[in-house]
């Protein structure tokens, strides 16, 4: 996703994972975001959870940004489990994504585009859950059942 938007200056890819060694993108931490050749401006930024947010939006104004909500940080799957004990549930990206969105209204006066796609997550079940929870949040809060069933198609 980084390369997509590298060369486009209205646009800051934003990537919410755990940090940890081992964890896509390397550590995951918010200085291995990634610049433009003239470092001037960030190409891509890390947000990990738990830290906070990221302090590059009063920097970059951004008038769009794109997260890619990585669902190997939620509790129950294996590379999650392997590398780090990771414990976070679907609420805990779904509030991270309520952070990005809230700081770009900020920063943008409500102007700002939000791009959200999926990313990561070896536990398909909880994968499909994560990105279920994450997609209502962003149309307005829709109401889901406490649990997301699996379902015969799943992987």
């Amino acid at each position: 996703m980084d390369a997509a938007f590298r060369n486009d200056a209205r646009v800051l890819p934003v990537s919410i994972h755990h940090a940890s060694p081992g964890f896509y993108p390397g550590t995951g931490a918010v200085d291995e975001g990634v610049w433009d050749p003239t470092g001037e401006r960030p190409a891509s930024v890390n947000v990990p959870i738990g830290t906070g947010r990221a302090p590059v939006m009063e920097r970059f104004w951004p008038s769009a940004v794109v997260v890619v909500c990585g669902a190997d940080s939620v509790y129950g799957d294996p590379k999650g489990a392997q590398l780090a004990r990771w414990t976070v549930t679907p609420v805990a990206i779904v509030h991270a994504v309520r952070v990005v969105r809230r700081e770009l209204a900020r920063v943008t006066g409500e102007q700002g585009e939000l791009v959200i796609l999926g990313g990561g997550g070896y536990h398909h079940a909880n994968t499909a859950r994560t990105w279920a929870h994450v997609t209502a949040a962003c149309l307005n809060d829709v109401v889901l059942p406490s649990t997301v069933p699996d379902h015969a198609f799943a992987m």
